[in-house]
């Protein structure tokens, strides 16, 4: 989309506080809404680059007269109101992107968004796998919701199944409900029951014998 476009669109809104759309075609709110969702992927790059020269020169320095340790990032996270962690990914996310003798994706692919782009700088390793992710993003209509769930790291035994037929259910009292069980359970975990042998011992009340045998799992 041309400058022009995105000018046409923008001189459809009013207003001095909250903007107000007066274009009245299908097309009028298309080309709006497009010419502010590219603006605003603009304005994300903008943003990251500033991120990522601030920690290019400033990053490590501490600054004259502050608290020790405090560092030019730190204080600019300060002054603009958002975290270090948060500046900290959008200059990763401009470093990883920035042109480089990588090998480039075609340009569908840079053309998904920047929270795409933030995602598979963050949650990868290497700019070579960044670009793997978003081509895979674009391949399959990865929505970034998507792509986090495909990226982000997964615990450890993640997706085992569990073979439930082993719980020691004879154990459990008869009194004491699933809902009861599982709050008893919970509580083990948090604090332990009081049991002289603890979760971690052998024997001990049902409850330690129940906890007992989903640790071993």
């Amino acid at each position: 989309m041309t400058d022009s476009h995105e000018q046409h669109a923008l001189a459809l809104f009013v207003g001095d506080d909250l903007p107000v759309f007066r274009g009245t075609s299908y097309d009028d709110h298309v080309e709006a809404w497009q010419a502010l969702d590219l603006s605003g992927q603009r304005h994300q790059w903008a943003l990251a680059s500033i991120a990522a020269s601030l920690e290019r020169h400033l990053g490590g320095r501490p600054i004259k007269g502050m608290e020790p340790g405090l560092t030019d990032l730190q204080r600019f996270a300060h002054d603009v109101r958002c975290s270090t962690r948060w500046l900290q990914m959008l200059a990763k996310t401009y470093r990883t992107f920035a042109p480089t003798e990588l090998r480039k994706p075609a340009s569908a692919v840079l053309a998904l968004s920047f929270r795409h782009h933030l995602l598979a700088a963050t949650l990868t390793h290497t700019p070579e796998e960044a670009v793997q992710a978003l081509e895979r993003a674009h391949d399959d209509e990865l929505s970034t919701r998507e792509l986090h769930e495909a990226l982000k790291p997964r615990p450890a035994g993640a997706g085992t199944t569990i073979d439930r037929s082993t719980v020691p259910w004879s154990a459990v009292p008869p009194d004491v409900t699933v809902d009861g069980l599982m709050r008893r359970l919970w509580q083990a975990v948090q604090t332990g029951c009081g049991c002289p042998t603890g979760p971690a011992g052998s024997g001990g009340c049902p409850v330690c014998q129940v906890w007992q045998r989903m640790i071993d799992w």
